[in-house]
C-alpha cells in the first residue's frame, strides 16, 4: 500500500529482541571539486550498504510469536563539488529472506516487528557548502542533534527515520554550533510515524569552550495543525508541540595516578502540547547522569548512573518526543514509543 506521502510501505509498529547486523560499505575514490556540471556528475561518489538482521519476537498479547530474516540494502551517489553544491540520492530495499516473514503485518495473528518490507527513497537532497563555515541542506535528508532523545534517524530498525525540508549548519562563531531545520515531512519507520503536510522548526545551538563540557539549548517548534493524515499514533498527532530545553553534557580527568575520567550529563525540557481538539497540556522531562571511564592500556572500562523522567499534566498528558530516536532510551522492546498519559 502507499501512505499519504506517496511511499510504498508494508510496515507494522516496532518491538523487538533483535540479534545480527552485517553491514558493507563500497566507495569510490574521494570526489573532487568539479569544474564544470557535467564533471561534478560523472565525479562523484558510489555508495553502498548491506545489512542482514534476524528478529524473534515474543509478545503474550498476541497469539503467534514474530520472526523475520530481513535484508536491508541501500545504494547511494553522491555527485562531486560544483561551485559550492553538491547533490545526494540513496535508495533503500528491506526484503525478507527464506520465506521467514512470520510477523505483522506480512501475516495476521503475528507479533509486530518493526521492519516492514519497503523499498523508498531514503535520502535525496541537495548540499551547498559554497560561504566557509556554513552548511545548507535542502531535500530528504537525516538529522540527528544531540543524543538523538529529541531528533533522530532512529538508526537501530532497517528502515531509518529522514526528514524533508531546509537544514541549516553555522560554525562561524568559536566553539558554537548552530543548527536549523524549517521540515514538511517527516519519513518515520513506518507509517503510522509519517507526518506531512507540517510547518515545523528545529533550532539547537552548542557551545563547547568549556573546560568541563558542552553546552546545549534548542527549541523544537512542531506545528501539524495541517497534516493530511491524522488518524493513527496519539503521539504524533497534534496541533502544535512545542518544547524547550537544556543540555550539559561533559567529562573530566581526575588528577589521580591512573587516567580515570569522571563522566556527568544534565538535562532539562519544558513542553507545551495542543491536540487536535485544542486541549493545551504542560508537561516537563528531567535526565541527570554521573559515571566513570577507567582507562586501561589495551581496553576502557565504563560505568554509568542514570535517572530520567519523562513527566505528566497531573496524569491527563505525557511528555512526547515525537520525532526521537526512543528504541534507545524507551526500552528495546519499543513498548512506550508513546509515553503514558501519567508520564
Amino acid at each position: 500500500m502507499k501512505n499519504a506521502s506517496g511511499k510504498t510501505s508494508f510496515r507494522a509498529q516496532p518491538l523487538a529482541i533483535a540479534i545480527g547486523a552485517v553491514g558493507l560499505a563500497l566507495l569510490s575514490p574521494t570526489s573532487f571539486a568539479a569544474d564544470t556540471i557535467t564533471a561534478a556528475l560523472t565525479g562523484g561518489k558510489v555508495s553502498a550498504n548491506v545489512r542482514l538482521r534476524y528478529e524473534d519476537v515474543s509478545d503474550d498479547a498476541v497469539i503467534n510469536d514474530g520472526e523475520a530474516l530481513t535484508l536491508r540494502t541501500r545504494l547511494g551517489y553522491e555527485t562531486a563539488p560544483f561551485e559550492g553544491f553538491t547533490a545526494v540520492v540513496e535508495a533503500e530495499d528491506t526484503r525478507t529472506l527464506f520465506g521467514i516473514d512470520d510477523y505483522a503485518p506480512e501475516r495476521a495473528g503475528y507479533a509486530v516487528i518493526a521492519d516492514p518490507k519497503d523499498t523508498e527513497v531514503n535520502r535525496a537532497y541537495l548540499r551547498y557548502r559554497g560561504i566557509s563555515r556554513l552548511e545548507l541542506g535542502y531535500g530528504r535528508q537525516r538529522i540527528n542533534y544531540d543524543n538523538q532523545r529529541f531528533v533522530g534517524g532512529v538508526a537501530w530498525r532497517q528502515d531509518e527515520q529522514t526528514f524533508d525540508g531546509l537544514t541549516a549548519l553555522y560554525t562561524g562563531i568559536t566553539d558554537v554550533a548552530i543548527n536549523a531545520a524549517y521540515l514538511t515531512q517527516v519519513n518515520g519507520i513506518m507509517p503510522a510515524f509519517d507526518s506531512d503536510n507540517i510547518e515545523d522548526v528545529l533550532l539547537n545551538v552548542s557551545y563547547n569552550g568549556f573546560t568541563w563540557g558542552k553546552f546545549s539549548a534548542y527549541a523544537y517548534l512542531l506545528d501539524h495543525s495541517d497534516e493530511l493524515d491524522a488518524t493513527v499514533n496519539a503521539g504524533l498527532r497534534f496541533d502544535t508541540n512545542d518544547t524547550l530545553g537544556l543540555r550539559f553534557d561533559g567529562a573530566y580527568m581526575l588528577p589521580l595516578t591512573k587516567p580515570v575520567k569522571l563522566l556527568y550529563t544534565a538535562e532539562y525540557a519544558a513542553q507545551d502540547f495542543e491536540s487536535t481538539a485544542g486541549v493545551e497540556r504542560e508537561a516537563d522531562y528531567l535526565f541527570v547522569e554521573g559515571g566513570v571511564n577507567f582507562i586501561m592500556p589495551t581496553m576502557a572500562l565504563t560505568a554509568k548512573l542514570a535517572y530520567e523522567e519523562l513527566g505528566s499534566d497531573d496524569g491527563l498528558y505525557g511528555f512526547q518526543t515525537p520525532f526521537g530516536t526512543k528504541h534507545a532510551f524507551n526500552g528495546w522492546v519499543d513498548k512506550f514509543l508513546v509515553t503514558p498519559n501519567s508520564g
